[in-house]
């Protein structure tokens, strides 16, 4: 059986999207995110054989890890002689802190508009899965404290291992996937 790979990256692209804005809260370019998560995604969907379980699984892991490794490589190549950072070579995490000091950039209208049109989509599909589902999805993107939660300390707080953490996990962006399909498609 043949796998259309152009298919499922056009049934995940949801997901790329919502990783992006995920990372973009943190001072990083939607479109730079976007680019490097679709790079992920396009790995993963290459990879991916049926037989190995969910797409979705290896395509986050994928994504993440390739946005990870270009954040890393661009904070290591930008510590100047000093070993200090300037504002423009910042990591998200020292732009959060210095962005309550220092104007930065705006994004532009149409950067808003993307970044609030995704994340409304996102957030009325979220609304839509069962209680369970929705809140396993919030806690591990750290969606109402902006703090990720690790699979275990989320199995922990429901009392599941850290792998059916991970499941519930899955089989919550799989319906979230699904109902933001719907959405684009209606």
């Amino acid at each position: 059986m043949e796998i259309n790979r152009e298919k499922l990256l056009e049934e995940n692209l949801g997901l790329a999207r919502a990783i992006a804005w995920e990372q973009a809260r943190f001072g990083r370019q939607y479109e730079d995110l976007l680019s490097l998560a679709l790079e992920g995604l396009w790995q993963a969907v290459l990879a991916w054989e049926p037989e190995k379980g969910a797409l979705s699984t290896l395509a986050y892991s994928a994504m993440r890890n390739n946005i990870e490794r270009h954040m890393r490589h661009d904070h290591a190549k930008k510590r100047d002689h000093r070993g200090d950072l300037s504002l423009e070579q910042a990591t998200p995490n020292d732009t959060r802190d210095w962005l309550k000091k220092l104007s930065a950039r705006e994004p532009g209208p149409e950067e808003m508009l993307a970044r609030a049109e995704t994340r409304r989509e996102v957030l009325e599909a979220l609304d839509r899965l069962d209680e369970e589902e929705r809140q396993v999805l919030r806690l591990r993107f750290g969606l109402d404290s902006g703090q990720e939660m690790g699979w275990k300390e989320i199995g922990d707080l429901y009392g599941y291992s850290r792998q059916a953490a991970q499941q519930k996990g899955a089989r919550a962006m799989e319906r979230l996937k699904r109902l933001l399909r719907r959405q684009v498609s209606a």
